[in-house]
């Protein structure tokens, strides 16, 4: 009978992790829907691990004793239940054996499930792939804030639902808007890592503590044969802190790459206020749900008239600009817009922007870029 012991604010941290990675639809596998445990006396380890299939996370302990070394698997919804226990002292230990854990007095039961019926985790760690990024954490997770348009992406092409490592660069697209941020890659490996991965890391990695140099780093694996399944697949490996996170690396040499989308030259720049623009769009779109405004340029003026037609009303506001072009026309979506002139307006980048935001065109129907960060599409009009 397993018996592992470890401290229960670090369990329960644990479960909060993974929990993001246990699947809830009611006609997934069963043995799926909760956390294995397993401990190895002899190799001093103890891991928990979830899995979706498709992504598959192991938390390491960093407090762990097991009296009798085996394995164990929690069903969620008694996770749930001990997520709930609040009463406890900092140093209060969780006792797991094979149906039923204990906390000071208290024993949870539970239905037992045979730990071999959970899919056999990936004992891969670093040693057979190749470093593609290393990031400080904070940083990592500002940058994986800016591309958030694929990260949210509700598109149905699987394609788009990825993020483009390549060159020192990590692109996004939603296939309407287009986001990149420069990162360090060790690599020149082009590699799609799904979007919905990178976001559940976001929202996992720290971003307090910037003075210490805690790194997330991103490991690929090609060709390893998985001997349970007799196959051989591609993953990415993600580690931070204590975690290991595991996704199945999607193949498309179709992704928009950044030479191929963003225009050589650009006839038109203007330079608005950051505040004034947010606060114009931000009317605009509180009007209607997905408005379009038309962007007119009067060079002569250095007034860049910012346009929309409701139902019943067509509204016009004039924007004081600096300008470097002749008269020019251009429409858009506002959401688009807006949401790309807030996230280059907070945190570091609004040092750079230094209270404008600069918008460049190169044509009514090429791609519009906004501080040099991010892309959008015009809209016919």
């Amino acid at each position: 009978m397993a018996q592992i012991r470890m401290n229960f604010n670090e369990f329960k941290d644990s479960i909060k992790k993974l929990k993001k990675f246990i699947p809830t639809k009611k006609n997934e596998i069963p043995i799926i829907k909760g956390i294995l445990i397993e401990a190895n006396y002899e190799e001093d380890y103890t891991q928990i691990t979830a899995t979706n299939l498709d992504e598959e996370a192991q938390y390491i302990p960093r407090t762990q004793m097991a009296p009798e070394p085996g394995s164990v698997v929690i069903p969620l919804d008694t996770l749930k239940l001990l997520e709930k226990i609040n009463d406890t002292e900092p140093e209060t230990n969780i006792l797991i054996e094979d149906s039923q854990v204990t906390i000071d007095d208290r024993t949870v039961k539970f239905r037992e499930q045979n730990p071999s019926d959970f899919p056999k985790p990936i004992s891969y760690r670093f040693g057979k792939g190749k470093l593609l990024i290393k990031e400080k954490e904070p940083e990592l997770k500002d940058k994986l804030k800016i591309i958030d348009p694929a990260l949210d992406s509700k598109d149905t092409k699987p394609l788009f639902q990825n993020v483009l490592i390549q060159e020192h660069t990590m692109t996004a697209t939603d296939s309407y808007r287009l986001a990149w941020q420069g990162i360090t890659t060790e690599s020149d490996d082009e590699v799609l890592i799904p979007a919905k991965t990178l976001k559940k890391t976001r929202d996992l990695i720290s971003s307090k503590n910037k003075a210490i140099n805690n790194y997330t780093e991103i490991t690929v694996a090609k060709n390893i044969r998985n001997e349970d399944y007799n196959n051989e697949y591609e993953f990415a490996c993600i580690h931070f802190q204590n975690m290991y996170i595991y996704t199945k690396l999607y193949t498309d040499e179709s992704f928009p790459k950044l030479d191929q989308v963003i225009p050589d030259n650009y006839d038109c720049f203007i330079r608005l206020d950051t505040k004034k623009l947010i606060n114009e769009l931000t009317f605009i779109t509180k009007i209607e749900k997905d408005p379009t405004v038309e962007i007119n340029v009067k060079s002569n003026d250095d007034i860049v008239t910012i346009s929309t037609q409701t139902t019943d009303n067509k509204i016009d506001v004039d924007l004081d600009a600096y300008i470097e072009h002749e008269d020019y026309f251009i429409a858009c979506n506002a959401r688009y817009l807006l949401e790309a002139v807030k996230r280059y307006s907070t945190g570091k980048d609004k040092e750079k922007t230094n209270g404008h935001t600069e918008i460049q065109f190169s044509g009514k129907f090429s791609p519009i870029l906004i501080d040099e960060q991010e892309i959008i599409l015009p809209v016919r009009t």
